[in-house]
């Protein structure tokens, strides 16, 4: 189903939530020397303008990152992680999804595969993350078959049948 665009929802209490997660989980796997791979099987556009008509339409960001963004006294967790969302912003008036934070907060040499088969999201996805200078994969195939193949483990012993 190509309906959905995450445009209209950018930014509001869930997003929130679900990047503050991200960014924690990110900073934790990056303590650890092993290289990871990050696979975002509904990468989105990157990020999202929240002054265009698709953000307007229902206004979602206001419950959500604007709320953030006015408030004044905060958690020092909440209050750091906002001014690390504002220090990772691409431009004033944005938010950024989930496959921008990560191109951010990956370190190198782990690899990095964004999948959105939308074919304006795609567009827009290459588009904004080009300035990051990635050099890591995007792709329009279906998540759910490039996950199988991307999460396919190496037998390493084998029982005969």
């Amino acid at each position: 189903m190509l309906s959905y665009r995450h445009a209209y929802h950018a930014g509001n209490h869930a997003d929130l939530l679900k990047h503050y997660l991200l960014t924690r989980t990110l900073a934790y796997y990056n303590q650890k020397p092993k290289p990871y791979d990050y696979i975002d099987t509904h990468a989105g556009a990157g990020y999202y303008d929240l002054t265009a008509a698709y953000a307007q339409k229902n206004r979602e960001y206001q419950s959500g990152i604007a709320r953030l963004n006015a408030a004044a006294h905060l958690p020092a967790a909440l209050a750091a992680w906002r001014d690390h969302m504002h220090a990772h912003q691409p431009a004033p008036d944005t938010y950024p999804g989930s496959a921008w934070i990560a191109a951010r907060l990956l370190p190198a040499p782990g690899k990095l595969h964004l999948h959105e088969l939308h074919p304006a999201d795609h567009a827009a996805l290459t588009e904004n993350l080009r300035p990051l200078r990635l050099g890591r994969r995007l792709h329009t195939t279906c998540a759910r078959s490039a996950l199988a193949a991307a999460c396919t483990p190496t037998a390493r012993t084998a029982l005969p049948g």
